[in-house]
């Protein structure tokens, strides 16, 4: 069947079994089908314009394959239902196919030749993709079937501004079968539902403009072993957890939500990071910042666990802002610190006279401004007169006190007088004296809490 013009054809059609029925048209013109398709053979598309053809009806029932080699053009169901009987095969050779209702699991998508295009309005695909790769023009994609075989990158190419971007939601590493993720314009987004299990394997690349990724759920954690790359800034949303363990990116992070965990210990050149209220950074791999990259911790944000920041101008914190060194005891360690007057430090200690060990701990590698309120678990019986070791700094100390929040066990101090050491000090009572002779009385009714 060939379309000359502009065409709506409302009668039903009835494909004989061993037949296949060939939609066409002309340049310029497009075919709207609202009858019902019926019988025991196959559908194709061939050969279409710019304009699309569009089948209706949502009680199909012919029972063949679907063929789609439409040329510049493409196909749009309407319904899951548009695409007839259930358990068919749908073949995408060329064109564009678009979908207006979430489509069933049983129905196969088979993906032929050069990148094809799929377009969509927020709706799911839940059957299975088979295949080589493909490109998503539209607004919200959303694959569900974890046994996807198809074999090549996925080309995100909507979006373009902040209030019309393009999304590919996943729910299992199973949806993209490790294959790549390229975002080709701005605003494109990852969006991960559920708390999928295992590793996740593609690359995700952007460019030099924003991209987006949402962890929708709290309890998940998106361990993500592909490569991420790009110049652009990468946005964190989110509940949700997502773990980096290879990146060649050089744009800045911003956190906005959830937690970004770095364990990726070859970092280079990374931009800045802020780590916005309610946010978290942390892990156990390096950020090698890049020059005059920074980490910023606003308030109610917290930069946590074991990660090594090298390079940059290294790390200031706000008031409000939270430092929590290790993952319950561990050492972080910081290229530079400032500390503002309200920020927060939360720190478990449990013996005195060691660096680290069961101790949490922060290493500067640079200059430190000491300031801010402390915060101290003790995860063992506090000991007297010992130092609990709470910065080594190899730079220049600036210091305008660290107060203590927590109620002590014992009245206790800051202690800066060793060069390069911060130490916590708790005092015997009522044996105050002792301790005047050792540290002099100006500094303990200076630092005493």
């Amino acid at each position: 069947m060939t379309v000359l013009g502009q065409m709506g054809v409302s009668r039903p059609i009835d494909i004989a079994a061993g037949k296949t029925l060939t939609m066409k048209t002309t340049e310029g013109n497009y075919a709207q089908y609202t009858g019902v398709i019926s019988g025991d053979g196959a559908l194709a598309f061939s050969d279409y314009s710019v304009n699309p053809c569009y089948i209706q009806n949502l009680s199909n029932t012919f029972t063949g394959d679907i063929t789609i080699n439409a040329g510049s053009g493409g196909v749009i169901f309407s319904n899951n239902g548009a695409f007839g009987a259930t358990g068919k095969t749908i073949y995408l050779k060329g064109g564009w196919l678009q979908w207006q209702a979430d489509v069933a699991a049983d129905r196969t998508l088979v993906i032929g030749g050069a990148s094809q295009q799929l377009r969509d309005t927020g709706l799911a695909w839940h059957g299975l993709i088979q295949g080589g790769g493909f490109t998503f023009q539209g607004s919200h994609i959303v694959l569900t079937n974890p046994g996807n075989t198809f074999s090549g990158t996925i080309g995100m190419y909507a979006g373009g501004s902040l209030l019309n971007p393009s999304t590919l939601t996943v729910s299992h590493p199973g949806n993209i079968n490790g294959n790549s993720i390229s975002f080709v314009n701005p605003y494109n987004r990852l969006q991960v539902a559920g708390t999928p299990a295992g590793g996740w394997t593609g690359n995700i690349s952007w460019g030099s403009y924003a991209t987006f990724i949402d962890v929708v759920e709290s309890a998940a954690v998106v361990n993500w072993t592909g490569q991420l790359s790009g110049s652009g800034v990468l946005t964190k949303t989110g509940p949700g957890a997502f773990v980096v363990n290879n990146t060649t990116a050089t744009g800045d992070f911003d956190i906005q939500g959830g937690t970004i965990l770095f364990n990726d210990t070859s970092t280079t050149g990374i931009g800045s990071h802020t780590v916005q209220n309610t946010a978290a950074l942390g892990g156990n791999g390096t950020l090698s910042l890049g020059a005059g990259k920074g980490i910023s911790v606003q308030n109610g944000g917290t930069l946590k666990g074991t990660v090594t920041v090298t390079g940059g101008t290294g790390v200031s914190v706000a008031d409000g802002g939270i430092v929590a060194p290790g993952e319950s005891a561990g050492t972080l360690t910081l290229s530079s610190l400032v500390l503002n007057n309200g920020s927060i430090l939360n720190f478990e200690l449990d013996a005195p006279n060691v660096e680290g060990g069961d101790n949490d701990v922060i290493q500067v590698n640079g200059d430190l401004t000491l300031d801010g309120v402390l915060y101290v678990t003790f995860t063992d019986t506090p000991i007297t007169l010992q130092p609990y070791r709470l910065f080594s700094y190899e730079g220049v100390l600036t210091n305008h006190l660290l107060t203590v929040g927590t109620v002590l066990p014992k009245d206790g101090y800051i202690d800066t007088s060793i060069a390069g050491q911060v130490n916590l000090i708790l005092i015997p009572e009522p044996a105050t004296a002792a301790v005047l002779g050792l540290a002099g009385l100006a500094l303990l009714r200076r630092r005493r809490f």
